[in-house]
């Protein structure tokens, strides 16, 4: 790189080219002595554009903004709660920034003793990655400190930043020249990085006291914000929501971003509305942030909502007709879904008696008896469910079951023995078995990787059936009999993919890129090409290009019944939960809200799953097979030991070896 860099600036020292600093400039307002070869009219003219566009990108923004900082007020039009967000980012970027700052001087004194070029290469690596983020960091902070005394910090900090940035540059590309690093050239290294963190600290200083003015600024008229918003919509002051505008925050979209528990709930059980997707997403994923008991205290509580105090008589009738029964109303379609669809035979059994004590009491007498009876009915339907599962499920018991095709000596059979699809068929039975009862619970916070749970008994089952794959191909000392097993199991991974168990057809697959196996060349070429080119048709359909684009455009086109391959949404549920709060912490909000985006994202995902545990297939259960082939995963060696036998029956050939073999094997020699 550092070639490449010296033939352009070698080839523009020839050519009347304008030559800029090799530093990102940002927004092009750097101070006109910081780039002495731009002519002046080409610097106006590009001021100019500069000015023009930014006041076009305000423009599509609309909504308020206000920065203070000390007195001054400064009114932009921007959203609230896109303010909060760039703030966020503001001090995110600047606090990143300062640590990579610091990261660069500390690896500078830890690699002291490497050879300038070894050194050079370090920093070079740190350095990317600190103008990546100052280019981050200046675009946020323009944005929160729009005002006079903001406007001055940043131009002086640019103008200090890329000084620091070109001169770092420049001691760098001169220490890949040398060998040894004197202690008076590491002084000054040091020297230059700490300028770069001087303007760093700046910025920072000048977002914590615009910061904390807004704090002070919110804390003064936030409630009566509240009050002037509402008022402003035109609904009556007893029909307006319960909660806080600052206990709840929504995105662009209109959808809840974040909110408190008691928002939640409320938002769960609104009286002049109703989300689907709000309701569906927070009953899968409530038991991350909320304990069932607290969630029926919470419901009951909005049940049995009071009305405001001082209504007059003709206030109070409109309050139960257009307030109080939806929200009651609510409240039942919510408790019959919990224990419809959502409900946990581990969590949620020791509310069921509080939940029949409050429908006797109260749904009873404030809704009706058909509701009462209803609910009852439920509550006592869930105590004779066995397992977890949803009480509407549906059964494919209507379409009729396929023949089982057996092994012609059912008293002694080999694997060969049994026909591709008719062990594909008992695969994907027992396999959907364990996806069937997985829950939403399973998928939350990554529980899959701390405790046993569901999802991890399914990982196991998928693993037992990888190693009996390889160690099936493995048993035969003979290469055309190992060629053999490989086609069969190839031939069984078709079947597996035309059933849309694409579950089983991993395990299988990642049976065949395993080394003990992939390292087999004499297998493989007596397998012949057609195999091969069969097998290849799979890997690609499940390969992990542009992140399994192919087997995801699939997956959306297929009805059920179907096994999906549980490790796209594993990967995707780690994504979203490693890149994204818990909750949402603001400075200027009073208290943390509860990250219903990360909910929603989890709840997606979780979505996807449960479409195909609605139908189950339809096949028959072979229990002579089934038992066959438990036996056999119990019975798998261990993938160490399973390359081990590998190697020995292949061992590894050098080119002339192999060359004698096979001329050997043709008869030549």
């Amino acid at each position: 790189m550092l070639l490449a860099v010296r033939n352009f600036v070698a080839v523009c020292q020839t050519i009347p080219v304008p030559l800029q600093s090799p530093m990102p400039v940002f927004d092009g307002q750097v101070s006109r002595s910081s780039i002495t070869s731009i002519p002046e009219e080409s610097y106006a003219a590009h001021g100019r554009e500069h000015r023009e566009n930014s006041t076009a990108s305000e423009s599509t923004h609309g909504s308020t903004r206000t920065s203070v900082t000390g007195t001054t007020s400064v009114t932009s039009q921007r959203d609230s709660f896109n303010m909060d967000a760039v703030f966020d980012a503001a001090k995110m970027f600047v606090g990143e920034l300062e640590a990579s700052v610091e990261a660069m001087a500390t690896s500078l004194k830890e690699n002291a003793t490497l050879s300038g070029q070894a050194l050079a290469a370090v920093l070079f690596s740190r350095m990317d990655h600190l103008t990546q983020r100052t280019g981050q960091m200046m675009v946020a902070f323009e944005k929160v400190c729009s005002d006079e005394a903001g406007q001055r910090t940043l131009a002086h900090s640019k103008e200090a930043l890329l000084n620091g940035f070109g001169t770092l540059f420049c001691k760098l590309q001169m220490l890949t020249g040398t060998s040894a690093i004197s202690e008076a050239t590491l002084t000054d290294l040091e020297q230059v990085i700490q300028r770069i963190l001087v303007p760093v600290q700046a910025m920072k200083g000048c977002i914590v006291a615009l910061d904390e003015n807004m704090m002070k600024d919110e804390a003064s008229d936030g409630e009566d914000e509240d009050e002037e918003d509402e008022a402003e919509s035109g609904v009556s002051p007893y029909l307006r929501h319960d909660y806080r505008k600052r206990d709840i925050a929504f995105g662009a979209d209109g959808q809840v971003r974040g909110g408190t528990l008691s928002a939640l709930v409320e938002r769960l059980t609104m009286h002049d509305q109703s989300d689907t997707n709000f309701t569906t997403t927070f009953m899968l994923t409530f038991r991350s942030f909320c304990s069932p008991i607290k969630l029926l205290k919470l419901l009951e509580d909005r049940f049995s909502l009071s009305p405001p105090k001082d209504l007059t008589e003709e206030e109070l009738e409109a309050w139960t007709e257009k307030k109080q029964i939806p929200v009651r109303l609510r409240v039942f379609n919510i408790f019959k879904l919990w224990l419809e669809q959502y409900f946990s035979t581990e969590d949620d059994m020791f509310i069921l008696d509080r939940l029949l004590d409050f429908n006797s009491v109260m749904i009873r007498s404030n809704l009706s008896t058909a509701c009462g009876d209803q609910l009852e009915r439920l509550v006592k339907r869930r105590r004779e469910a066995e397992g977890p599962m949803q009480l509407k499920r549906r059964i494919a018991s209507a379409r009729v079951a396929s023949e089982a095709i057996l092994p012609s000596n059912t008293k002694k059979f080999r694997l060969l023995d049994i026909h591709p699809l008719e062990l594909a068929r008992q695969l994907t039975l027992m396999d959907f078995s364990l996806y069937s009862m997985i829950q939403a619970t399973d998928c939350m916070n990554k529980a899959w990787s701390e405790s046993d749970n569901r999802i991890r008994a399914n990982i196991s089952f998928n693993t037992q059936i990888t190693l009996w794959v390889m160690d099936a191909i493995l048993c035969p000392s003979d290469v055309k009999k190992r060629a053999q097993v490989v086609k069969y199991w190839i031939d069984v991974a078709q079947k597996c993919q035309h059933l849309h168990n694409f579950n089983t057809l991993m395990a299988i697959l990642s049976a065949f890129e395993s080394s003990a196996i992939g390292r087999l060349g004499r297998t493989w070429e007596a397998a012949g090409t057609k195999s091969q080119q069969a097998l290849g048709v799979l890997r690609k359909l499940l390969g992990t290009d542009r992140n399994y684009a192919e087997y995801r455009t699939l997956i959306h086109s297929i009805n059920p019944p179907c096994i999906p391959f549980l490790g796209v949404y594993l990967q995707d549920l780690t994504f979203i939960a490693d890149g994204n709060p818990d909750m949402l912490v603001t400075p200027r909000r009073s208290t943390s809200l509860i990250n219903f985006g990360k909910l929603s994202k989890t709840g997606a995902v979780i979505r996807d799953m449960q479409q195909f545990q609605s139908l189950s297939y339809a096949f028959q259960p072979v229990e002579l097979l089934q038992t066959f082939i438990k036996a056999n995963l119990q019975s798998a060696r261990d993938e160490e030991v399973l390359y081990t036998a590998s190697v020995k029956l292949e061992p590894k050939e050098r080119e002339d070896q192999k060359v004698t073999r096979m001329l050997s094997e043709s008869g030549f020699v």
